[in-house]
């Protein structure tokens, strides 16, 4: 599907998503479904609906799940192509302006440590405990603070204390996003990870078929 938009704000969204069975976008890795193939999907998919309101596309992400495929499924956006419009560009601007940030620092906001944190606080008040884990290299196994782009940025590892360490900023507020946060780090992974987990179901949608 070609993609060619623009957003509320004024920026030009262009490319073009690949995996359309029918009505269901279907990305299918022989890998894990870990975070950046999560976000991955999720970013094509809103894409795909803000420039085909008209179709009422759905999303089904297929992964390595052992003994049988793992599925990570996004509904559609809406009962109507206006409401699946205006859902889709709102959600494709955060994306953007996350993008935008990035692009003007080096942000406290990563792709297995943001995910994972995102997904505990929920419901887990060692949340900030399992993200730490999830940062810190242990004896055994390198994590994201030896990611050699995050020890580039940073000028060597920094311990997940440091990433907790800045507040939100002023621009970081108001609506869509976590105002009980008080952290940067916590309030990012949460603008990013929210509209993505309230939208993931396990398993594909009804009335779909994985395409074999």
């Amino acid at each position: 599907l070609d993609v060619d938009l623009v957003l509320p704000g004024g920026r030009q969204v262009v490319g073009a998503v690949p995996d359309l069975v029918g009505g269901l976008l279907q990305p299918t890795t022989v890998s894990r479904l870990g975070a950046k193939r999560r976000v991955a999907a999720w970013t094509r998919f809103v894409a795909a609906t803000a420039a085909h309101p008209g179709r009422d596309l759905g999303c089904t992400l297929v992964g390595w799940g052992g003994k049988k495929p793992a599925l990570v499924t996004f509904a559609s956006l809406g009962a109507t192509a206006d409401t699946r419009r205006r859902r889709a560009l709102e959600l494709l601007e955060v994306i953007v302006d996350l993008r935008d940030r990035g692009m003007r620092e080096p942000l406290p906001l990563f792709t297995a440590t943001s995910h994972r944190y995102a997904t505990q606080v929920r419901d887990n008040p060692d949340a900030l405990d399992a993200a730490a884990s999830s940062w810190t290299s242990t004896y055994e196994y390198d994590h994201e603070d030896s990611d050699p782009e995050h020890v580039l940025v940073f000028g060597g590892r920094v311990t997940f204390a440091d990433i907790l360490a800045d507040p939100p900023t002023a621009d970081e507020a108001g609506d869509g996003w976590a105002m009980g946060e008080s952290t940067r780090f916590g309030r990012l992974a949460r603008r990013l990870w929210d509209p993505i987990l309230d939208a993931s179901r396990s398993g594909a949608p009804a009335g779909s078929e994985v395409a074999r």
